[in-house]
């Protein structure tokens, strides 16, 4: 067996291979080495597993750039999810003692996110982190269990809000348009400025629609109020899962419920065409998000988190903070940082939509 470099993007091998392992995950995709290339000067690294025959026993998306603090080496970037998948475990430890070697040659912090724990063992050298867990709904199998899904007491409140965003006219499309995605782009980063956050860059959205619709990946759903759209929800349709990627509404139109109207759709749409879970994205239980997704009846999924550092990770990296845990990054602002945030918060959406696309690219 070697350890070799593959072009995901031109041998077909890596995406038969993600596309039949059942521990695959849509960041496996060959997609994503072209989205964030071409969105955040990424430069792709996949590796794979091969016998002498050339077939593949293991893969794993890897990433690499050089910023204004150094070399990064992810897999994969921005989403956090990525890691080996393979025939076998002793295949998933070659390639994350691969990876490693890569980032230690290069002086890269490295990470890897992975549904596979315990790779720190099996691969000397890495050091594992605390992360939140992926919240995760089982769909029922039939319209009879969404039904009773929706009987259950915790349910009420969704229930509720949802009675009420059906009793105002709030309605939910699929979109495949340019403009919806534009409109949904200006909520998140509105959303995200608020929350004090360097958003995702509309070209690597627009770069995902293209790349994955085909594939019948991507999926935009769109909330109407009075026939303006006012949230939003990109969800990926992959394997056996349907994402909730990113959710984004309106300014002020929260007590509308767009978002519970958007991911009802979301468990409609995936019961529909055969969809077993609907991921919710990651939280830390402790926090208000972690709750909001308990009470859909989602569970936390443990991502492993896999890191290395040229000077060794600093203990407040191993174990995150409480604060943070509970109420995100804002919530400990303090001194130079809160009239940061101050500032970051009444920076016009142009101006931040180009300050997010610079940071994106070379920070």
């Amino acid at each position: 067996m070697t350890v070799v470099r593959i072009d995901p993007l031109i041998d077909p091998r890596w995406d038969g291979f993600a596309n039949a392992h059942p521990s695959a995950t849509v960041y496996h995709l060959a997609a994503w080495a072209r989205i964030f290339e071409e969105s955040y000067r990424y430069t792709p690294r996949y590796l794979a597993l091969e016998d002498p025959s050339g077939q593949l026993l293991a893969i794993m998306p890897l990433m690499q750039r050089r910023t204004l603090r150094g070399h990064a080496l992810r897999s994969l970037p921005i989403y956090e999810i990525g890691g080996p998948i393979g025939q076998h475990r002793a295949g998933e430890a070659a390639l994350m003692t691969a990876a490693l070697s890569i980032g230690q040659s290069v002086h890269a912090k490295t990470h890897v996110g992975s549904f596979v724990g315990g790779l720190e063992v099996d691969a000397p050298g890495w050091i594992a982190i605390e992360g939140p867990p992926v919240w995760v709904l089982t769909l029922p199998s039939d319209a009879d269990g969404l039904t009773s899904w929706a009987k259950g007491n915790q349910r009420r409140p969704l229930m509720k809000a949802l009675r009420h965003s059906a009793r105002v006219g709030l309605r939910v499309r699929e979109s495949g348009s340019d403009a919806d995605l534009r409109r949904f782009y200006d909520m998140l980063l509105a959303n995200m400025r608020r929350k004090h956050f360097v958003n995702r860059t509309l070209r690597q959205l627009r770069l995902t629609k293209e790349l994955l619709t085909h594939q019948g990946v991507f999926r935009l759903f769109v909330a109407e109020y009075e026939g303006k759209p006012i949230a939003g929800l990109i969800s990926l349709a992959f394997g056996d899962t349907v994402e909730a990627l990113h959710i984004a509404h309106e300014e002020g139109t929260l007590p509308l419920h767009p978002h519970h109207a958007l991911y009802k759709y979301a468990m409609n749409w995936g019961l529909e065409h055969g969809f077993r879970r609907l991921s919710f994205g990651y939280a830390w239980p402790e926090s208000s998000l972690g709750a909001f997704k308990a009470r859909w009846g989602a569970e936390p999924i443990p991502l492993y988190s896999y890191a290395w550092r040229p000077g060794g990770i600093p203990d407040s990296v191993r174990t995150p903070d409480p604060v943070l845990r509970a109420g995100g990054a804002h919530a400990a602002a303090v001194g130079p940082r809160r009239a940061l945030s101050w500032l970051w918060e009444r920076t016009p959406l142009p101006v931040l939509r180009v300050a997010t696309d610079v940071a994106r690219r070379f920070l």
